[in-house]
């Protein structure tokens, strides 16, 4: 299957049924670095998908930061990203004309301890003092969010969350005023069907995921909504779904691909697991196969 990049309002957004090359963007939008000099080195912690993209199109307009790099905290262990390959995130950075880096998180420590160090080593390396996410919400058991969190022990380094409390819906409205293209790269039961892999978020499908939802756009920590039941929060804030970015107002050219759905299948939850994305036998669906045009 292939993503087809629409070229018109006539084209029909979504539809797997070609591939056209990737083209240049002639009126590709520059950041607004203040000319005085004194804005800040900025790193966006990056996977690739509509949230991250819109934290760096809000940080690519404000002149007193300076975005320099895309960061991946990729856990040693942690396997590929199934939901955000790595590949599609150099071409990203290729395109947007930012430096990727991939910080392994050490083993041996703790998860948040492993964030810290590498945080520190942004800092250090690279002179980064803002490091910024797409969080929207929070997740699971926390209360605070992680990534301000990490920051506040990393010290001189501080947190840009420009979604935070953001309304899931505008969000995804605002992908489509602003002209991304962004793609379903990762789908899950029961919402979703293999169907929904290499689809475009666009006013169709996003009309179509309001049916799934209880209205609100935001159930993240409504407990009678498990991942068993029907209930979907428009952000994919549980895990409900992932995207990736193919182009953008910051991108000097868009991404075209070729892919087939890969299925998954959860396994059964180990001894004393707690999880609250997922469920045993949960099916969902990636980019299989991808290669790109």
């Amino acid at each position: 299957m292939s993503v087809l990049i629409p070229t018109s309002s006539d084209d029909q957004a979504g539809r797997s049924h070609g591939c056209r090359a990737a083209i240049s963007r002639e009126m590709r939008e520059e950041q607004a670095i203040s000319p005085s000099g004194d804005a800040e080195a900025t790193a966006i912690s990056w996977t690739g998908g509509k949230d991250c993209n819109l934290a760096l199109l809000s940080a690519w307009r404000d002149p007193k930061l300076n975005v320099t790099t895309l960061v991946v905290f990729h856990p040693k262990d942690g396997g590929g990203f199934h939901s955000h390959p790595i590949r599609l995130m150099e071409l990203q950075a290729e395109a947007l004309g930012l430096t990727l880096c991939v910080m392994p998180l050490s083993s041996g420590i703790s998860y948040k301890e492993g964030y810290i160090q590498a945080i520190r080593q942004l800092r250090d390396d690279r002179g980064i003092r803002v490091l910024g996410t797409g969080d929207m919400d929070l997740v699971g058991q926390m209360s605070t969010n992680w990534i301000d969190d990490c920051c506040r022990e990393v010290g001189d380094v501080r947190a840009y969350l420009p979604l935070w409390n953001a309304d899931r819906i505008a969000c995804l409205n605002k992908l489509i005023s602003e002209g991304f293209l962004v793609i379903y790269s990762c789908v899950k039961q029961p919402w979703f069907d293999e169907s929904w892999i290499g689809r475009l978020v666009d006013d169709e499908a996003i009309q179509e995921m309001k049916t799934k939802s209880n209205g609100s756009g935001a159930i993240a920590h409504d407990s009678s909504c498990s991942p068993e039941g029907q209930c979907l929060d428009m952000g994919g804030e549980n895990g409900e779904y992932h995207t990736m970015c193919l182009g953008g107002p910051m991108y000097s050219r868009d991404i075209a691909i070729d892919f087939e759905p890969k299925e998954f299948e959860t396994d059964p939850a180990k001894e004393g697991e707690q999880r609250w994305w997922t469920y045993d036998g949960q099916k969902w669906w990636v980019l299989g196969g991808l290669t790109i045009k």
